[in-house]
């Protein structure tokens, strides 16, 4: 079948003719398959490429990385797999070698799924002045290049639990490719992960986890969420998540825990996309509010290591917030439930969650302190004061990043509690609070230039004082003063301390 495809980049070309060229010198058929095929229809060029030898993977591997300049990994040796790695300039290129064990029709029906089982032979791969020219091949019989023309992840008909039994991991990466591509899972696929998706548990946690944040991270996460539940999968890879179906709706929720944290999900979505979520009785607090938020919106698509973004650690928060409810809940003697420090014990959860997942440090992090403090803006929300001291308090104990995801995750989590008890009138102030610690945070950061007034070495000298907490706070006194306006110069902070001084000193135990 012959093809017009995208026009490719000059590393590609440098790379397929260097394909080309070994395979003809070492006497083997190479064929480029798999996904980097399915990108190049869709209209996509990725730099992850897929080839396919009807040979020794390792001494085409070799011969290949020689010729491109690149380097060799032996990845696997049973069955073999190598990767060459070609850095261009600030571009990778990298190209995942494979041996064909019988003919290419066999090795295209062991694939995952039939929008991957198309191969290109590299020999047929031509330029053209705006496009590629290429000859596609499949399986006879096959429905690949429809199904990837319709937006259909099914597997080989008759042989999904085959499949999925040689890799369970394939159940996770048909959500991940229906929420990347914006495709529809195959009715008898999903009857398959059903059936067996207890096979989960025999893969790699960092396998996993890959899948599950490139589902999650994608602007279709929560929709995934809710089919993977829908299957017993969510089950399986976050089993926490399920005592959260127990929470029932009441009170201020009108869901039950578990769909409530989907929901959350589903509004951080919302939040990060656009201003769907701004309704005509918040309208101006709202419209304020987003314009605010638009600054750290694309910080979020940032990655926080590789593949991953702060969006799925954002996401993995919004989901995990009330993971500790179930853990805390009780009713008093009129029979209205309480939650008591569900913060605390969500974010023991979280963290024992993280480690399993193989998270990062840094992920762990974000995910655990956003799970522990995403009350504190409604606690101050409910609160008698919204002093700039308050509020700077709340930046000074989380952090900014934390901080930021907080704000993130509180939002939705509101947006998602709309039970019979949540007034217009407590909406309205919780989003008024967010709004405030942003515009705070921000004059923090203008403030943070300014020079510091004083050392601690001017303090010990002025008041004759040793070195110790009387000269942490006495400096803490000072930045505050600063941060308000109050001090401007050496000298005026000077005068302050000559005031605070005796009250600090006669506290010294």
């Amino acid at each position: 079948m012959s093809v017009t495809l995208i026009k490719l980049p000059e590393r590609h070309w440098n790379a397929i003719a260097c394909a080309g060229s070994v395979a003809k010198q070492l006497n083997m058929r190479a064929y480029i398959a798999g996904g980097f095929v399915r990108d190049m229809i869709l209209g996509t060029v990725s730099d992850d490429m897929d080839i396919a030898v009807s040979g020794d993977p390792y001494e085409y591997g070799t011969a290949l990385a020689s010729a491109i300049g690149g380097k060799f990994v032996s990845l696997h040796e049973e069955p073999k797999i190598a990767r060459i790695v070609k850095r261009y300039n600030n571009e990778q290129l990298q190209l995942d070698i494979t041996g064909i064990k019988t003919s290419i029709e066999d090795d295209l029906l062991s694939r995952d799924f039939t929008i991957n089982s198309l191969a290109i032979p590299i020999e047929t791969i031509r330029r053209a002045k705006n496009s590629t020219k290429a000859t596609l091949q499949f399986p006879d019989a096959s429905s690949c290049y429809d199904d990837l023309i319709r937006g259909v992840i099914r597997m080989h008909s008759g042989i999904e639990s085959k499949l999925i039994l040689d890799d369970p991991v394939r159940m996770l990466r048909a959500f991940r490719f229906a929420a990347t591509l914006g495709f529809k899972i195959d009715e008898s696929l999903l009857s398959a992960i059903e059936a067996n998706s207890s096979l989960i548990a025999n893969c790699s946690w960092e396998r996993i986890r890959d899948e599950f944040a490139s589902m999650l991270q994608s602007y279709n996460g929560s929709r995934m969420l809710g089919m993977m539940d829908e299957v017993g999968l969510l089950g399986k890879v976050l089993p926490e998540l399920e005592s959260l179906k127990c929470i029932p709706a009441g009170g201020y929720h009108h869901l039950d825990g578990f769909r409530h944290s989907v929901e959350s999900v589903r509004f951080i979505e919302m939040l990060i996309s656009g201003t769907d979520w701004i309704e005509e009785e918040w309208r101006d607090i709202g419209v304020a509010l987003h314009g605010e938020l638009k600054s750290y919106i694309e910080h979020q698509m940032n990655p926080i290591v590789e593949r991953r973004t702060r969006l799925f650690a954002l996401k993995m928060a919004a989901l995990l917030h009330d993971v500790g409810k179930p853990l805390t809940m009780s009713r008093n003697s009129d029979g209205d439930l309480h939650f008591f420090k569900h913060e605390v014990r969500g974010a023991e959860t979280s963290e024992q969650i993280c480690k399993r997942l193989r998270l990062s440090n840094r992920e762990t992090h974000l995910i655990v302190q956003t799970v522990r403090w995403h009350m504190y803006p409604l606690w101050l929300a409910r609160g008698e004061s919204l002093s700039d001291r308050t509020l700077r308090r709340f930046w000074i104990k989380v952090g900014e990043q934390v901080g930021t995801a907080i704000i993130f995750v509180s939002l939705a989590d509101m947006l998602a509690t709309r039970g019979v008890d949540m007034t217009l009138e407590e909406m309205t102030m919780q989003m008024k609070v967010l709004l405030e610690l942003i515009k705070v945070q921000k004059r923090l950061k203008e403030l943070q230039a300014y020079p510091k007034l004083l050392s601690g070495h001017d303090v010990m000298k002025r008041y004759g004082i040793p070195q110790g907490p009387i000269v942490g706070k006495a400096l803490h006194a000072v930045r505050e003063a600063q941060l308000e306006g109050r001090v401007r110069t050496k000298e005026e902070a000077f005068l302050l301390l000559d005031k605070l001084l005796p009250s600090l000193l006669s506290r010294k135990v």
